[in-house]
Protein backbone atom coordinates (compact mmCIF):
# COMPACT_ATOMS: atom_id res chain seq x y z
CA UNK A 1 0.00 0.00 0.00
CA UNK A 2 1.26 3.46 -0.86
CA UNK A 3 1.78 5.91 1.94
CA UNK A 4 0.34 9.36 2.25
CA UNK A 5 3.00 12.04 2.19
CA UNK A 6 2.59 15.70 3.05
CA UNK A 7 3.94 19.14 2.30
CA UNK A 8 3.88 22.00 4.79
CA UNK A 9 5.44 25.42 5.06
CA UNK A 10 9.14 24.98 5.81
CA UNK A 11 8.57 21.20 6.18
CA UNK A 12 7.08 21.66 9.65
CA UNK A 13 5.09 19.06 11.56
CA UNK A 14 1.58 18.68 10.08
CA UNK A 15 -0.02 18.01 13.47
CA UNK A 16 -2.74 20.50 14.29
CA UNK A 17 -2.84 21.98 10.80
CA UNK A 18 -5.88 21.79 8.51
CA UNK A 19 -5.58 18.84 6.13
CA UNK A 20 -5.87 19.31 2.38
CA UNK A 21 -5.78 16.23 0.16
CA UNK A 22 -4.43 16.55 -3.38
CA UNK A 23 -6.10 14.02 -5.66
CA UNK A 24 -5.40 13.70 -9.38
CA UNK A 25 -5.24 11.33 -12.29
CA UNK A 26 -1.79 9.67 -12.06
CA UNK A 27 -0.67 11.40 -15.28
CA UNK A 28 -1.64 14.76 -13.79
CA UNK A 29 0.53 14.54 -10.68
CA UNK A 30 2.90 17.11 -12.21
CA UNK A 31 0.33 19.65 -10.93
CA UNK A 32 1.13 18.72 -7.32
CA UNK A 33 4.11 21.05 -7.00
CA UNK A 34 2.58 24.27 -8.35
CA UNK A 35 -0.80 23.72 -6.70
CA UNK A 36 0.62 22.78 -3.29
CA UNK A 37 3.03 25.73 -3.46
CA UNK A 38 0.16 28.14 -4.03
CA UNK A 39 -1.98 26.57 -1.31
CA UNK A 40 0.87 26.77 1.20
CA UNK A 41 1.61 30.40 0.30
CA UNK A 42 -1.98 31.24 1.21
CA UNK A 43 -2.72 28.88 4.09
CA UNK A 44 -0.73 27.32 6.92
CA UNK A 45 -2.00 23.79 6.35
CA UNK A 46 -0.70 20.37 5.37
CA UNK A 47 -1.15 19.21 1.79
CA UNK A 48 -1.38 15.42 1.76
CA UNK A 49 -1.01 13.23 -1.32
CA UNK A 50 -0.64 9.59 -2.29
CA UNK A 51 3.02 8.63 -2.69
CA UNK A 52 2.16 6.21 -5.52
CA UNK A 53 -1.29 6.68 -7.04
CA UNK A 54 -0.77 3.69 -9.34
CA UNK A 55 0.11 1.23 -6.58
CA UNK A 56 -2.54 -1.30 -5.60
CA UNK A 57 -4.04 -0.48 -2.26
CA UNK A 58 -6.53 -1.63 0.31
CA UNK A 59 -9.35 0.79 -0.51
CA UNK A 60 -10.93 0.59 2.96
CA UNK A 61 -7.63 1.46 4.68
CA UNK A 62 -6.92 4.20 2.14
CA UNK A 63 -10.31 5.81 2.65
CA UNK A 64 -10.02 5.66 6.43
CA UNK A 65 -6.87 7.80 6.12
CA UNK A 66 -8.80 10.33 4.05
CA UNK A 67 -11.68 10.60 6.51
CA UNK A 68 -10.22 13.50 8.48
CA UNK A 69 -9.25 15.64 5.47
CA UNK A 70 -10.78 19.12 5.50
CA UNK A 71 -10.63 19.70 1.74
CA UNK A 72 -9.93 17.77 -1.45
CA UNK A 73 -8.15 19.66 -4.24
CA UNK A 74 -8.50 18.07 -7.68
CA UNK A 75 -7.11 19.28 -10.99
CA UNK A 76 -9.95 18.53 -13.37
CA UNK A 77 -8.33 17.63 -16.66
CA UNK A 78 -9.49 15.76 -19.73
CA UNK A 79 -7.60 12.68 -18.49
CA UNK A 80 -9.31 12.90 -15.10
CA UNK A 81 -12.73 13.17 -16.73
CA UNK A 82 -12.27 10.49 -19.39
CA UNK A 83 -9.89 7.87 -17.96
CA UNK A 84 -10.25 5.49 -15.07
CA UNK A 85 -8.40 6.53 -11.94
CA UNK A 86 -8.69 6.00 -8.20
CA UNK A 87 -8.94 9.78 -7.91
CA UNK A 88 -12.25 9.94 -9.77
CA UNK A 89 -13.88 6.61 -9.03
CA UNK A 90 -12.89 6.30 -5.36
CA UNK A 91 -11.54 9.49 -3.78
CA UNK A 92 -13.86 12.00 -5.44
CA UNK A 93 -16.89 9.82 -4.73
CA UNK A 94 -15.79 9.36 -1.12
CA UNK A 95 -15.44 13.11 -0.58
CA UNK A 96 -18.92 13.67 -2.04
CA UNK A 97 -20.48 10.99 0.18
CA UNK A 98 -18.78 12.37 3.31
CA UNK A 99 -19.58 16.00 2.41
CA UNK A 100 -15.90 16.91 2.43
CA UNK A 101 -15.48 20.14 0.44
CA UNK A 102 -13.92 19.69 -3.01
CA UNK A 103 -11.99 22.42 -4.81
CA UNK A 104 -11.84 21.61 -8.53
CA UNK A 105 -8.98 23.34 -10.34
Amino acid sequence: MADLLFKTRANTDPQGKPKVYFSAHPEDFHFLEPISKEILENSNCAVWYDSDPLAPCDIEAHLSRLDDMNLFVIPVTEKWLTSHSRSLSVEFEYAKERHIPILPI
